[in-house]
């Protein structure tokens, strides 16, 4: 596929028309995608994300009544596990009619860090992560998810950028680009090390 534009013209749409989502799934397998992205695609209303409050699901964390997380956009729930660490989003990329899940989670107690967005996932020992260092990661160049996590000691918390964009052209600027989360702090929860599993 030479670019979405003409795709888009191949299929006798016009340019800037939102997909329906059996010609985002058309363009999808023609991208080759469609191996990378889970079937069904998360759903903002369902599971998880059900019941979310100003884009946050957060009842498992037993420090959430302690967070301050900021209203995100109306096209993104996010749910926070119960380690308060880690969040996992749904995100709605409504011109191209199709929602995907990216993630970070981050569990200090068992040294580890788990950056994803839909099957595509990085595993990390947070004993060699380089905090505060901007880090990008593709699938196949379209779906592309820049963050960056710093470890703000003094404060006990944990600080997080991420950037979702949805770029179908190899210059020029991408169809979406969505700010998910801008400073968002998360608390750090002590570990208890009386459980042992040998």
């Amino acid at each position: 596929m030479d670019s979405l534009v003409d795709w888009i013209k191949n299929k006798g749409l016009k340019a800037g028309q939102s997909l329906s989502t059996a010609l985002a799934n058309k363009l999808f397998d023609d991208l080759g995608l469609t191996q990378f992205l889970y079937s069904p695609s998360c759903n903002r209303f369902d599971g998880i994300y059900s019941g979310a409050v100003n884009g946050w699901k957060a009842e498992a964390c037993p420090k959430s009544a302690d967070l301050t997380l900021p209203k995100i956009r109306g096209t993104v729930s996010c749910y926070v596990p119960d380690y308060c660490t880690g969040i996992d989003c749904c995100v709605d990329v409504g011109k191209i009619g199709k929602s995907f899940r990216i993630y970070a989670l981050l569990d200090a107690c068992n040294w580890k860090l788990s950056i994803g967005i839909e099957k595509r996932a990085f595993n990390f020992t947070i004993l060699d992560y380089n905090w505060g260092e901007k880090k990008t990661m593709s699938i196949l160049k379209v779906l592309k998810m820049e963050y960056i996590i710093y470890d703000l000691q003094a404060e006990k918390k944990y600080m997080l950028n991420m950037n979702l964009s949805v770029c179908f052209e190899e210059t020029g600027p991408c169809l979406v680009s969505v700010p998910v989360f801008e400073n968002t702090k998360l608390p750090k929860l002590g570990c208890d090390w009386t459980q042992t599993s040998l």
